[in-house]
């Protein structure tokens, strides 16, 4: 299925979101609490989070991003005294903000009498199947296959997006204690390290309709999650990802 990430190297696009919620966010009149969303918004931040899932670097480079179903809802504001009527709503949509997870996008009124700015509670979920512990295990637990079981689970729920493939649980250790039934997720994990620094490593680069497999010499160590330079014969640095035993994925 699919990762993750750790999310949090990884590059987010949202193109479609600010403008699906200035539909959603139209009034028919009086005050934000009463507002209804227009149709259709609910879709287009679903596309934008499932860009973003997209976007996320996986264990297996070469492996497709399967669909997750998304769930889009709005929270509710708190008390307030009720808003001045407003003819037109712009979500203000801060740089670098997720569509993934809970989010707090500001709303501001850009044509009314009087001009004002909320922050209305956005929820985004991600379900799919992923692995999962039977029973409760303590941190430096060794996984088996015993240890294991598949379950729906919301891969936005944390920044570290739950392992959905079994071969990449199966002997690694749990960096902390997990509850039963609780989801495997890339941070529950200890560190990896693929190569150490002078390693001679094989360098791989797909991408559509190419692939490409060349050898160079590690500058730094190979672990797990964290960029990785490698000096290529012709003195060229690049940097990748280690993802395994004496190899890196490089993007060009």
């Amino acid at each position: 299925m699919r990762p993750s990430p750790h999310p949090l190297a990884m590059r987010w696009r949202i193109r479609t979101a600010p403008a699906c919620l200035a539909a959603a966010l139209a009034f028919h009149a009086g005050p934000l609490q009463a507002a209804q969303p227009a149709a259709g918004w609910q879709e287009a931040v679903q596309e934008a989070a499932q860009q973003t899932w997209a976007a996320m670097p996986r264990p297996d480079p070469a492996a497709p991003a399967d669909a997750l179903r998304f769930e889009v809802a709005l929270g509710a504001l708190p008390a307030m005294q009720p808003l001045a009527p407003c003819a037109r709503m712009e979500p203000q949509w801060p740089a670098g903000m997720k569509p993934w997870g809970k989010l707090r996008v500001p709303i501001k009124c850009v044509e009314g009498a009087v001009l004002w700015k909320v922050y209305l509670p956005v929820t985004v979920k991600a379900w799919g199947r992923a692995w999962t512990v039977q029973t409760a295990l303590p941190a430096g637990t060794a996984l088996d296959a015993q240890h294991l079981i598949q379950q729906e689970v919301d891969f936005a729920a944390q920044p570290s997006p739950p392992v959905s493939e079994k071969h990449h649980l199966v002997g690694r250790s749990l960096a902390r204690s997990l509850e039963a039934g609780q989801a495997i997720r890339q941070g529950d994990l200890k560190q990896r390290q693929w190569f150490a620094a002078g390693d001679v490593v094989k360098i791989v680069s797909q991408g559509n309709g190419f692939h490409v497999v060349g050898e160079g010499t590690a500058v730094s160590s190979g672990l797990e999650g964290i960029p990785v330079r490698i000096r290529m014969a012709s003195g060229r640095v690049v940097t990748g990802r280690a993802t395994a035993n004496n190899e890196v994925h490089v993007s060009l």
